[in-house]
């Protein structure tokens, strides 16, 4: 059985716009009876709605398998625009149960809205099986806290934030969990620095933590760069 996921967002928005050309693009049509949140995608309005396939990243082609293809269909009357999302996963998940947790770490639907060509502002909001909502409205993309959103896209739950210094290098530290692991997550300004220097300041302060991340490369023993996970959550590991 299909699971079908029903999003009304508030506000009157009359067009969907690609913001590139080679992403897919669809025509949101407007529906003249109330849509009835239910579940059923059995109104004329949904019927007639265009639809976007899920893509396999690898191939650009439409997923085909059962149990991974999923559909989006879109539609608006006079007071609301209305998402739907039809997938085939037979076993959802989720662990969350409170408003804005950290949904993205189990499964999720994902709608991320942008009036304008611009890109500076958008709103996402995310919908969990079990009906628990995330959502943020994000205002200036070019002076994005980099840590603030690296813990966001690594998943991260963070308990401590501390600044140490080690010989006028300055360090910022981030302890937390991701994924039922201890993390600890290293930033430091890169020019000048002394590479041995800063590979025994840091093995000193881990103790006992599953993953390290650093920001740029580093000599430290089982580090990741922080651009691998950027890469990985923003481009898909491309």
């Amino acid at each position: 059985m299909k699971h079908v996921i029903t999003i009304i967002i508030f506000g009157l928005i009359l067009t969907l716009n690609s913001c590139r050309s080679n992403e897919p693009e669809i025509v949101c049509k407007k529906s003249v009876k109330k849509i009835i949140i239910d579940g059923s995608l059995d109104e004329e309005a949904w019927e007639k709605a265009e639809t976007i396939s899920l893509l396999n990243n690898k191939t650009g082609k439409p997923v085909e398998q059962d149990e991974y293809k999923s559909e989006v269909k879109t539609c608006y009357d006079s007071d609301y625009l209305y998402i739907a999302f039809i997938n085939g996963d037979q076993d959802i998940f989720t662990s969350f149960t409170k408003r804005d947790e950290y949904l993205w770490e189990d499964e999720v639907v994902e709608v991320f809205i942008d009036t304008d060509e611009g890109l500076s502002t958008y709103i996402e909001i995310e919908i969990s099986p079990a009906n628990i909502q995330f959502d943020s409205y994000i205002t200036d993309t070019a002076n994005i806290d980099l840590i603030e959103t690296f813990n966001y896209l690594a998943g991260i739950y963070v308990s401590s934030i501390s600044q140490l210094e080690n010989k006028k290098q300055k360090y910022i530290i981030v302890k937390g969990k991701r994924k039922n692991k201890k993390v600890i997550v290293i930033w430091r300004n890169i020019k000048e620095i002394d590479r041995k220097e800063d590979k025994m300041f840091i093995e000193s302060i881990i103790i006992d933590e599953d993953e390290i991340f650093v920001n740029s490369d580093s000599l430290v023993k089982n580090a990741t760069p922080l651009d691998i996970i950027f890469k990985e959550e923003l481009f898909g590991g491309i």
